[in-house]
């Protein structure tokens, strides 16, 4: 899955176990990249700011799903 959330200026991509659902059209066969490990954001952008001001964002929208 690839967001680009409140307008960050990053890619942020959920990835790990339980990032896409079993059976998902379009979903390649192969492997993706991180399938074996725990479900986690992999966040890039151009400078260190965005990057950072992206995980806080995120850490937040976590915060809030576990606690509900």
């Amino acid at each position: 899955m690839l967001f680009s959330l409140f307008q960050t200026e990053t890619k942020i991509m959920i990835r790990g176990k339980g990032a896409t659902k079993d059976g998902k059209v379009g979903r390649s066969l192969l492997p993706q990249p991180g399938d074996d490990e725990p479900l986690h954001a992999l966040i890039t952008g151009y400078t260190p700011e965005t990057v950072k001001n992206a995980v806080d964002k995120v850490t937040g929208i976590v915060v809030v799903g576990v606690v509900q």
